[in-house]
């Protein structure tokens, strides 16, 4: 019982970026299609094409005349590329009220929330930045940092006071973030 069926063909293996999926195409002409992962039955995919993270991916067909095939294909990831912006800083106390942030080298590209493209950004106001990467394998990742401002708010000098060299005078400042 010779059995004729042309053997499905998922293409060479793939190495994708870890949070993609890469579409597999069996391609068509078969009555039946059954997906595994990592030797393990994929239920409910039973259709030509399937949205494949990572692992070792088989797909199993039969044509109309009842001659069965199969097909693999290995699937591995690229690592996320994870620039590091460092702990969250304050303007306060920084020369010229200037931040330079730094993403790190090694990165194709580079993309601010500020409006920026290069490694490094100058900022000079509070607020939450994030930079997004891509590397050589055009895969992309992030990180933020939190700059605030480090002002006093709300201080209150009760009244004014000339003082006099020599003289002493006790400023009384309460502030919520005071370390006393």
């Amino acid at each position: 019982s010779d059995c004729e069926i042309t053997d499905p063909d998922l293409g060479t293996n793939i190495t994708a970026c870890s949070s993609s999926t890469s579409e597999l195409d069996a391609g068509s002409g078969y009555t039946s299609y059954a997906w595994y992962k990592n030797n393990s039955l994929i239920n409910g995919e039973t259709g030509q094409t399937l949205d494949a993270d990572s692992g070792t991916f088989r797909v199993e067909v039969t044509n109309a005349a009842g001659c069965n095939a199969s097909a693999s294909i290995e699937i591995s990831n690229y690592a996320v590329p994870n620039p590091d912006l460092g702990p969250d800083i304050s303007l306060c106390g920084v020369s010229g009220g200037i931040i330079e942030l730094d993403a790190g080298a090694g990165f194709n590209t580079y993309s601010w929330s500020s409006g920026g493209s290069s490694q490094t950004e100058e900022v000079s106001e509070a607020n939450t930045y994030i930079v997004t990467v891509t590397d050589a394998n055009n895969c992309t990742g992030s990180a933020e940092i939190v700059v605030d401002g480090g002002e006093f708010e709300g201080l209150d000098l009760e009244r004014d006071t000339t003082v006099c060299e020599g003289d002493n005078v006790v400023l009384n400042v309460e502030h919520p973030n005071a370390i006393s």
